[in-house]
């Protein structure tokens, strides 16, 4: 992930050190990839991906306003309002977890993973408007195949 558009609202947070590690290759990441493929290595599980493929806002340039404190001269994607809520913004958008972080670089066989870009951006992934979203169908689906594997006994 891209944790450095998030700078300057981790800072100094309880959640610091957990949303560091989740940048990519970082050690904690890699060695928890590590630890997955060595356990299940010769048991081929079922493994489902989603990823986002619509940008989130990226960095803008904010100066402070009368009346208002917000960082000065920085470079922000998350921005503090006067009345303490962050907001994303700023342009051009990107990418935050790209395909191949999302998907741990799909190193499993083929036939034993299912990988689903989805036309919403990093906050959007898990929102969904109704039921009858079709994104919401399309991960409803994958989700009710893995049960069924799972109960046919064929998961490990």
């Amino acid at each position: 992930m891209n944790v450095e558009v998030l700078e300057a609202m981790i800072r100094g947070q309880p959640n610091e050190f957990l949303v560091r590690s989740i940048t990519y290759q970082s050690p904690t990441l890699q060695e928890l990839s590590r630890k997955f493929k060595a356990k299940f290595a010769m048991k081929k599980p079922k493994i489902i991906y989603f990823y986002e493929m619509e940008p989130s806002f990226s960095p803008e340039q904010v100066f402070q306003m009368s009346g208002s404190f917000i960082l000065r001269d920085r470079l922000l994607t998350a921005l503090q309002l006067p009345d303490g809520q962050w907001k994303m913004a700023g342009t051009p958008k990107q990418i935050l977890v790209d395909r191949d972080s999302a998907t741990d670089g799909e190193l499993w066989s083929a036939g034993y993973v299912n990988t689903h870009p989805l036309n919403r951006n990093h906050s959007d992934l898990v929102k969904f408007s109704s039921p009858n979203d079709a994104d919401f169908q399309r991960v409803l689906s994958e989700l009710i195949k893995l049960v069924e594997h799972a109960e046919l006994g064929r998961g490990e």
